[in-house]
C-alpha cells in the first residue's frame, strides 16, 4: 500500500500519546516530533521529502493546538467517537452552538473547577457526574453558552433512547 493510501492517524496516534495524556505528555510528544520534522531540518533535501516532512509537521502542530486546548480537545474527542480523525471548524450559531470566540475558555473562576471535573467525567463516561458538575458550573456562570451547550449534550446522552 502506498503511503498516500494509508488512512490519516488521529491526533493521539500521530503524537504517540494515549487519549488520557496530560498536557505535559502532549507537549513533550509534540516537541519530539517537531525535532524530527520541522521544515528547517529538511532544507536542501529533495522537494518531495521537504513537502512530506512539512505536512507531518503541520498536522502535528494542529494536533498539539487541539489537544492543549481543553474545550477543543473535548470537541475533538466527541468527533473521534464518530470516526472523525481531524477537528473541523466549530459549529456556528446557526447550528445551535456558541461561536468559536465563545469556546475559548470559562471566564468565571468559580465555574472553572466544575467545568474541569465535568470534562473529566465525560471522558470517563460518567455522564451523571458530568451533569452535576455542569449544572454547578452553569449556576456559577449563568448564561455561558459553552456550559449550556455541554450540558445539553450530556443531557441528550442521559436521555432514554
Amino acid at each position: 500500500m502506498a503511503a498516500t493510501d494509508m488512512p490519516e492517524p488521529d491526533y493521539y496516534t500521530l503524537l504517540g500519546v494515549s487519549s488520557s495524556a496530560t498536557a505535559d505528555q502532549v507537549r513533550a510528544a509534540f516537541h519530539e516530533l517537531a525535532r524530527r520534522y520541522h521544515p528547517d531540518r529538511w532544507t536542501g533535501q529533495p522537494e518531495a521529502e521537504r513537502s512530506k516532512a512539512g505536512a507531518i509537521y503541520r498536522r502535528a502542530a494542529e494536533a498539539y493546538r487541539v489537544l492543549m486546548d481543553s474545550p477543543e480537545r473535548t470537541r475533538y474527542d466527541a468527533g473521534l467517537l464518530r470516526g472523525e480523525v481531524r477537528l473541523g471548524p466549530a459549529p456556528t450559531e446557526t447550528g445551535g452552538r456558541p461561536p468559536p470566540a465563545m469556546i475559548t475558555s470559562i471566564k468565571n473562576p468559580k465555574a472553572r473547577p466544575f467545568w474541569q471535573k465535568a470534562q473529566e467525567s465525560i471522558k470517563a463516561g460518567d455522564f451523571k457526574a458530568a451533569k452535576l458538575n455542569l449544572t454547578l458550573a452553569k449556576n456559577a456562570d449563568p448564561g455561558n453558552p459553552m456550559i449550556e451547550a455541554a450540558l445539553a449534550d450530556v443531557l441528550s446522552k442521559l436521555a432514554p433512547r
